[in-house]
């Protein structure tokens, strides 16, 4: 029996680059034809280019036209969905962007479709929005890219020395950001071992954010939808609990792709990044606009503030670095005195989150935010005024 790539060859002729059509379609049912022939039209191309059929009959049309920059396929009938989207990738010489759709809500199926190839999967019935927004990623990427005034704002969040509560200060601000200055956040923790911003928001940590900083070129909208966890309309989480036997590997072009991913798609991208990989992976900060250096008052957090601080003005001068000392109450063990310790800081002391414990506790205990659950709390009042500073500074509008 032959394979579809067999029934192909021979067929395909000599066809230049200009002869290529930008989109074509191939769908089983006639409710999804449809809803790609709105989609076709609406972006400016021929109803003609959506066809009846599936995998087969793609292959088939391959065979005497050339392929186009961007194929919708059906794999709704298909027996071996991976195995015939190989084929076809192979018939496109690879040069095709693959758009798979199909009726299977199956993990194991999308892996098996994005090894062989497929830029991406949809589920059926189609959503009209996601598909536009599909169909135009490589444009619409490749635009933000050049203009950072498409792109949304970028802020990092780090701490001088474990224990100083980086990851609470980036949660609730991210937290402000979404319901009160009504932006809508990416909130990304990057200690994908022992993070803990999805065990404050009471929520399980999605699927996929592991592979997707391993394969940036394969990171679309339906990998960010399965790797993102929906806190509200306008706050997403994304966060992972890997297992403990292998520690996680980060690729900085990956880390730097699918920050980038993500501020084409939301209004600000918070990320809770762990020291290590600033230290390691000084790439990242190319992108951003902000750092936010959580400390103590400690002498420990001093030197390391300053280290740090130094360390990213080397990397990126242009960089907006903002200190933060954290859990400031006066008297407490081992903390200096605040003056004494913003005459021995490298830069400006932007902001001072005094402690509240009673407020912590809770939300600790109710898996929310100070933001939510203290509304009117010191904390969350100066970590407000940090919110409201991310947005407003220079490029945050």
């Amino acid at each position: 029996m032959l394979s579809l790539l067999d029934r192909a060859a021979g067929g395909i002729g000599d066809f230049t680059a200009e002869s290529r059509e930008p989109f074509a379609a191939f769908a089983v049912d006639e409710f999804t034809r449809q809803t790609l022939a709105c989609v076709a039209a609406e972006l400016g191309w021929k109803s003609a280019a959506v066809e009846a059929g599936g995998v087969a009959e793609c292959v088939r049309s391959l065979g005497v036209v050339p392929a186009p920059e961007t194929l919708v396929v059906d794999v709704a009938d298909s027996l071996d969905p991976a195995a015939e989207i190989s084929d076809l990738v192979a018939v496109t010489s690879g040069a095709t962007r693959i758009i798979v759709i199909g009726t299977k809500n199956d993990v194991n199926l999308l892996h098996s479709l994005i090894a062989a190839g497929a830029a991406e999967y949809m589920l059926k019935p189609l959503d009209p929005y996601r598909l536009r927004q599909a169909i135009m990623l490589p444009e619409l990427v490749s635009k933000a890219a050049g203009s950072a005034e498409l792109l949304g704002r970028l802020t990092l969040f780090t701490g001088a020395r474990g224990g100083v509560g980086a990851s609470t200060v980036a949660l609730n601000a991210a937290w402000i950001i979404a319901h009160e200055l009504k932006r809508r956040v990416a909130l990304v923790d990057l200690d994908l071992q022992f993070g803990t911003l999805a065990l404050a928001l009471d929520a399980e940590p999605g699927h996929g954010l592991h592979e997707a900083l391993h394969s940036p070129e394969r990171v679309d909208e339906l990998f960010v939808d399965r790797a993102m966890v929906r806190e509200s309309e306008r706050l997403f989480l994304f966060a992972a609990e890997e297992p403990l036997e292998t520690p996680p590997h980060y690729e900085s072009e990956s880390l730097t792709q699918f920050l980038l991913h993500l501020r084409c798609r939301f209004d600000h991208v918070v990320v809770d990044m762990p020291r290590f990989i600033l230290a390691c992976h000084g790439g990242v900060l190319s992108g951003a606009q902000e750092i936010v250096i959580a400390t103590d008052l400690s002498l420990i957090g001093l030197r390391d503030a300053n280290r740090l601080r130094r360390h990213v003005a080397a990397l990126a001068p242009d960089l907006n670095t903002t200190v933060a000392a954290n859990m400031v109450r006066a008297g407490r063990p081992g903390q200096i005195a605040l003056k004494e310790f913003a005459r021995g800081l490298e830069g400006s002391l932007a902001h001072t989150i005094p402690l509240d414990e009673k407020a912590a506790g809770q939300s600790a205990n109710c898996g929310q935010p100070m933001a939510r659950g203290a509304k009117r709390g010191k904390a969350t009042a100066a970590i407000r005024r940090l919110a409201t500073d991310m947005i407003v500074a220079p490029g945050g509008l």
